[in-house]
């Protein structure tokens, strides 16, 4: 009966400790932060990969290396620096690897290329349909309906005839 009531009460206390310590201070990870800092502490998480993996960003990573990045991103937050100056600050510190998107404008470069891409195929497709409309237009007898067969002309002879004028079309 007392081991178990031991363990409740150290069960209790490591409830109780923690919280008791947010509060006066001593633990600012474990405070309850600004809502607005929160935000802008998050917006850098975002764009800051973690070091000691290289594969995912501070916001969903988990490991003390990441936990001493995030409290630092707050208190230099807290403190006043630009978000700009973190992110260099980071970068000088752990590398260019460490943001998440290149600041050197390559996302940009890479998105106009594919834009143009998008627009000269796009281009290439409506000249194209034009230039099938136009042949169709004009080709003879396409679209037409075939004369009727007369007397002494069979409807197989009709059809070979009409058959031929538009292979002779699409030889051309």
């Amino acid at each position: 009966m007392v081991g178990r009531t031991r363990a409740w009460l150290l069960s209790g206390a490591l409830v109780v400790v923690p919280s008791g310590l947010a509060q006066a201070g001593e633990a600012p990870h474990l405070a309850a932060a600004d809502p607005t800092l929160e935000a802008r502490a998050k917006a850098l998480e975002i764009q800051l990969i973690a070091p000691c993996c290289n594969n995912q960003t501070l916001d969903v990573h988990d490991s003390p290396v990441v936990d001493s990045m995030k409290q630092e991103i707050r208190a230099r937050l807290a403190a006043g620096d630009a978000p700009e100056a973190i992110l260099r600050g980071f970068e000088e510190t752990y590398g260019p690897s460490v943001r998440a998107v290149s600041s050197d404008g390559s996302a940009n470069v890479l998105g106009g290329a594919l834009s143009m891409a998008g627009a000269a195929g796009a281009l290439g497709a409506i000249l194209t349909l034009r230039r099938w409309r136009r042949r169709g237009a004009s080709a003879p007898g396409v679209g037409a309906t075939p004369p009727a067969p007369g007397p002494g002309r069979a409807a197989s002879s009709v059809s070979d005839e009409r058959l031929d004028r538009e292979l002779a079309e699409l030889d051309r």
